[in-house]
């Protein structure tokens, strides 16, 4: 997930991930510098969740699209399958767990 400034919107997405069926995430959050109280609110979510699950990393503060393809690029993120998501957005309950199964077919 990629962030700016997105305390009005971002926990209702980190809940919607909290609900996956499908159990076996973590959220790489890149922050690009936000202001606001959204900071915050990933630490609250990292306390709860554990920096095994959540782990925020400062983005390059050039905007949305140098935000997603710095993190695109990590090289210490490992993981089978990326689900990219905007600061914004409400995952349905299945959705990783569709596109698991779909990418496994």
């Amino acid at each position: 997930m990629c962030s700016y400034n997105g305390e009005t919107f971002v926990a209702e997405q980190l809940d919607s991930i909290e609900r996956q069926s499908h159990h076996a995430w973590t959220l790489v959050v890149s922050d690009d510098g936000s202001k606001d109280g959204t900071l915050a609110i990933f630490n609250q979510y990292a306390d709860r969740w554990g920096s095994d699950r959540l782990s925020v990393v400062s983005g390059p503060q050039k905007g949305f699209v140098a935000n997603f393809l710095s993190l695109t690029c990590r090289t210490d993120i490992q993981a089978d399958y990326f689900a990219w998501c905007d600061q914004d957005d409400i995952w349905d309950d299945e959705k990783l767990q569709v596109a698991v199964d779909w990418l496994r077919s």
